[in-house]
């Protein structure tokens, strides 16, 4: 159903063609890039990244830590207009919001920046070594990852604390304040043919408090195929979330977390979220929901894109969020085919006409029964679509990409445009994208 939705937009109406606010690239004849979006408390759209050459913007510009490519720029709630921009360093790594949306902070070339969510203030710097993820928690507080590194800082920059973790490959972060609980996912390389994944809490010793999956290769021997976490957020339901990919049918996914020989409480309604008829040369997705204090798993999804024979195909789940009713937002990358795909439409034009795989985002209900959305902007765009990020704030949705040309020729065609603050066919080896949308109506005792 309609909800609230963003106003000045049209409203959430579901089936095959999702309204949108706005759909934009975000540069000029440079190589740009963006490398994260959010939804600040306002409703104010915050997409960064790293623009060599901008168009005159409007709004004056902000200049912090002697400015220079990176860059945030503030949107208004429908992505039409463009109300301020801030740059920092040479180039923007990533970017995260509080859950209140009121402390915004950014990673690149500089170490790490907070900035307040109008960009007009720098709060604090701290130089660190190259940060891969970041999380914001409800109170300020920063969780950095750099390699096997985890650092806390606290809502002042302050240091709270710094751990080392002795799994292989960490791929994010996720931080709360109350209780104070560090949480990190990806995977090890448990033998020479096998990689297993990991999700763990930890305390602020690093001292783990559970886990999940972290199966020896003896214990997953019945289940061959390669699975690794990908991305781990709290949701504003106070449930933790993680996103990760198996290479083939056969994974620790279809399996308890906590116990190898039960079956995991995944849900399946169609072809598309069961692994069946999957090789291991394309990832098959997979999304979870868990207790943050216990760590038990309390739902879990496939995201498998098919072949008209049937044979599943690619699909990475590379960011995941959840609202306060447990509807999730996820994005991630697809080969071909999205189920439908030639039904598909944003704002009334062809999503995908001739779809080759790129960026997508999905909206599923917190029962994981529903699928309510699964979709992609790429319209005539070649070359490559790489998802940065996605947000949801009330019902409100955006989302952040680059497109980039094949092979360093000047990019070709167009990913879905519509009502945005700048007109003009994309230019240059690459630019950055985003689109904004409202989602489907929050539950009456959340919007209440």
């Amino acid at each position: 159903p309609a909800g609230a939705g963003i106003p000045g937009c049209e409203a959430w109406r579901g089936g095959e063609d999702l309204a949108v606010c706005a759909a934009s690239y975000l540069g000029g004849e440079g190589s740009d890039s963006a490398a994260g979006v959010g939804i600040a408390q306002d409703g104010s759209v915050l997409l960064a990244g790293t623009f060599v050459d901008l168009p005159d913007y409007g709004p004056s510009p902000r200049s912090f830590l002697l400015g220079g490519p990176g860059l945030v720029a503030r949107l208004d709630p429908t992505g039409r207009t463009i109300l301020g921009w801030t740059r920092l360093g040479e180039r923007i790594d990533a970017m995260a919001l509080s859950p209140q949306g009121d402390h915004v902070v950014v990673t690149g070339d500089f170490g790490v920046a907070a900035l307040s969510p109008d960009l007009q203030t720098l709060r604090w710097h701290a130089t660190l070594d190259t940060v891969a993820r970041l999380d914001v928690a409800e109170d300020g507080s920063v969780a950095l990852l750099s390699n096997q590194f985890i650092t806390i800082l606290g809502r002042d920059g302050s240091a709270l604390a710094r751990m080392e973790v002795e799994d292989e490959q960490v791929k994010d972060v996720a931080l709360s304040a109350a209780p104070r609980r560090v949480f990190i996912t990806g995977y090890n390389q448990v033998s020479q043919e096998l990689q297993q994944p990991f999700l763990r809490a930890l305390d602020m010793d690093g001292e783990q408090l559970w886990q999940a999956w972290g199966w020896s290769a003896q214990q997953a021997s019945e289940h061959p195929w390669d699975a690794r976490g990908v991305a781990v957020s709290l949701g504003r339901d106070g449930k933790l979330y993680m996103a990760g990919e198996a290479h083939g049918g056969e994974s620790v996914f279809g399996k308890d977390p906590a116990n190898v020989q039960q079956d995991a409480r995944n849900v399946r309604t169609d072809r598309y979220t069961q692994a069946d008829n999957h090789s291991g040369e394309a990832p098959a997705g997979y999304f979870a929901r868990f207790d943050a204090t216990t760590g038990a798993h309390e739902g879990g999804q496939f995201v498998v894109t098919r072949l008209p024979s049937g044979q599943g195909n690619g699909a990475r789940a590379l960011f995941i969020e959840a609202r306060e009713d447990g509807l999730m937002l996820l994005g991630g990358e697809a080969a071909c085919c999205i189920p439908g795909a030639d039904k598909k439409r944003v704002a009334g034009a062809r999503a995908m006409p001739d779809y080759a795989g790129g960026a997508f985002v999905m909206i599923v209900d917190g029962t994981f029964q529903t699928r309510q959305l699964w979709t992609t902007f790429g319209a005539s765009a070649t070359g490559e679509l790489t998802l940065s990020g996605v947000a949801m704030r009330g019902e409100a949705m955006a989302l952040g990409q680059t497109h980039r040309a094949p092979q360093g020729k000047p990019l070709t065609g167009s990913a879905i445009t519509h009502e945005g603050p700048l007109t003009g066919s994309p230019r240059g080896e690459s630019e950055a994208h985003f689109a904004v949308w409202p989602g489907p109506a929050l539950s009456p005792s959340e919007r209440d």
